[in-house]
């Protein structure tokens, strides 16, 4: 289906299951869980331009467990959650989500790039362990200084950008748009999500995620 809604208790790995969606679809080799095709190496360092993420989330205890985890327990594991809980915070900062509000993107934007460039040096093969878990915990205070620019729910202009953005053609398969904490949006948010959802273009996929279902408004 076009549109689906992923519920469970907090910490049921509602977005990783609409991450591996994302890959799923995106792959042109059967999408098993170790392919190493272009597109699903993207989609595990969450970097795929087919992929749009959003909503309020509190991300903090996953960053700092990530880079703790790699101090403990090196590996490529434990490389690919670090960079994965780091990116999952500097993909809602994506430039899509801030068409024609560029200004508020202006004291985010410094803190995105040294995000990025730290994470790269943690993924596999582009450091030593060691290096790696220096850089993790380096990077904690700039994660820390973007988490508190995140608004407390999703906006109506990135509701409206996401929507111009899935209707782009997608530069693979597929398209997929997932939005967190769905039933926290405002009733603007709310009304201009809809009507996408009613006309879901080809070849992308929505993805909601909730931990109160009854919160939604029964249209969506």
């Amino acid at each position: 289906p076009p549109s689906m809604l992923f519920e469970g208790p907090r910490l049921s790995a509602k977005a990783s299951a609409a991450l591996e969606l994302g890959r799923v679809l995106s792959c042109a080799n059967g999408a098993a869980w170790n392919c190493s095709c272009p597109d699903c190496a993207r989609h595990r360092s969450l970097s795929h331009p087919d992929m749009l993420l959003f909503g309020p989330k509190n991300l903090w205890q996953e960053a700092a467990a990530g880079a703790e985890l790699l101090s403990r327990s090196p590996g490529t594991a434990s490389r690919y959650f670090f960079v994965r809980a780091v990116r999952k915070l500097t993909r809602r900062f994506d430039a899509a989500l801030y068409a024609d509000e560029e200004g508020r993107l202006s004291k985010a934007l410094p803190l995105v790039r040294s995000l990025l460039e730290g994470s790269d040096a943690c993924l596999p093969g582009s450091s030593t362990d060691d290096e790696a878990a220096k850089e993790a915990h380096k990077l904690l205070s700039t994660y820390g200084k973007l988490h508190e620019l995140l608004p407390d729910s999703t906006p109506v202009f990135q509701i409206r950008a996401m929507e111009a953005w899935a209707r782009q053609t997608p530069m693979g398969r597929a398209k997929i748009v997932i939005l967190e904490h769905a039933d926290r949006m405002l009733d603007a948010s709310r009304n201009a999500l809809l009507k996408i959802l009613e006309e879901a273009p080809p070849r992308t996929t929505f993805v909601l995620t909730s931990s109160r279902r009854q919160a939604l408004i029964p249209t969506i």
